[in-house]
C-alpha cells in the first residue's frame, strides 16, 4: 500500500465480500488470551493450549512495563491476576518477572510469545495504551513475518506510525456495544436502514484511526451490517463468543473470525 492509499473505499464501491484476513484463510478462529477459558489468560500455557487446539490466530494483551519492555497482561493493575498490589506500568521486568502465577508461568513478553506462536498461527496484538510503534517495530522485526500481525485496539498515535513504516502489518479498529443501545442493534438487524447507519459508523470508525479491518463486539455483526463493511473493503472479525451456537451463527452471518476464550469450541467450526 502506497503511503496515503485508502486501506478501503467508501461504502458504495464493489469489492470482494468476505476478501479476509489473509488469502489463505477464508474465516479465522482466534483464541482471546490465548485460551482464557481454560487456562489463565495471556501466559504461555494458556497460548500453547490455544496452538493445540489449531486456531488460525492467537489474540494477546500488550502493555509496557516501567522499563519499557513490552509485556502480555491485559489491566495495568496486577490484583486481579496476581491478587497481589501494584501496576505494570510502574514495575520493573524484573519485578513482573519475579511473580509466580501457578505452576512455574510468569508474565510473558511479547518477545517469548512470538517465538511461541511464529510458524504457527497468526497473532492479533491488542494494544492496551498508545505510542507503542517503536517497541512493537523491533519486537515484530526480531519474530520476522510482519504479514501474519494484525495490531487491534484505537491506538491512533500507533496505528498511523504502522501504516507509514510498516503498512503490511494489518490495523483492527475495535469497537464495543452497550445494552444502553440495544435498539440499535435491532434496527440493523432487521432494517436496511438500521444497518447502512451502524455500518457507516464502523467505516467512520476505522478511517479515523487509519484501520484496514473492523474488530466488532459480536452484537454489532448483524448480516446486512457484515456485507455492507464487506462492501467497504473491511474484514470483519468479532468477539468475544463462547457458545457453539452463536459462533455458528456468526459464521453464517458472513464473519471473518470469531475470537473465543473457548478454543475447544472453535475446534467445531470446521
Amino acid at each position: 500500500m502506497n503511503k496515503g492509499s485508502r486501506p478501503y473505499s467508501n461504502e458504495d464501491d464493489t469489492r470482494v465480500p468476505g476478501a479476509g484476513i489473509r488469502p489463505s484463510h477464508k474465516f479465522l478462529r482466534i483464541a482471546h488470551r490465548g485460551a482464557a477459558g481454560l487456562e489463565l489468560e495471556n501466559t504461555l500455557r494458556a497460548i500453547e493450549t490455544g496452538l493445540r487446539y489449531g486456531v488460525e490466530m492467537v489474540e494477546i494483551d500488550v502493555r509496557p512495563a516501567a522499563d519499557g519492555t513490552l509485556v502480555v497482561f491485559h489491566d495495568d493493575e496486577l490484583k486481579r491476576i496476581t491478587r497481589r498490589p501494584g501496576r505494570v506500568s510502574t514495575s520493573s521486568l524484573a519485578e513482573l518477572r519475579a511473580i509466580d502465577l501457578g505452576g512455574g508461568e510468569r508474565i510473558p513478553t511479547l518477545d517469548e510469545v512470538l517465538a511461541l506462536v511464529r510458524g504457527r498461527a497468526l497473532i492479533n496484538i491488542d494494544q492496551k495504551v498508545d505510542n507503542l510503534a517503536h517497541a512493537l517495530l523491533k519486537s515484530i522485526a526480531r519474530a520476522g513475518k510482519r504479514e501474519d500481525t494484525l495490531l487491534s485496539g484505537n491506538a491512533r498515535v500507533t496505528f498511523k506510525a504502522f501504516r507509514e513504516l510498516a503498512p503490511t502489518v494489518r490495523l483492527a479498529v475495535s469497537i464495543g456495544a452497550s445494552w444502553i443501545h440495544a435498539h440499535k442493534y435491532l434496527l440493523a438487524r432487521h432494517t436496511a436502514a438500521g444497518a447502512r447507519g451502524q455500518a457507516g459508523s464502523i467505516i467512520a470508525a476505522a478511517r479515523a484511526v487509519m484501520a484496514d479491518t473492523a474488530a466488532l463486539d459480536y452484537r454489532l455483526a448483524a448480516p446486512r451490517v457484515v456485507e455492507r463493511l464487506h462492501r467497504a473493503g473491511l474484514p470483519v472479525l468479532t468477539w468475544t463468543v463462547d457458545d457453539l451456537p452463536t459462533m455458528r451463527a456468526l459464521r453464517q452471518a458472513g464473519v471473518d473470525g470469531v475470537t473465543s476464550n473457548r478454543p475447544d469450541l472453535l475446534a467445531q467450526l470446521i
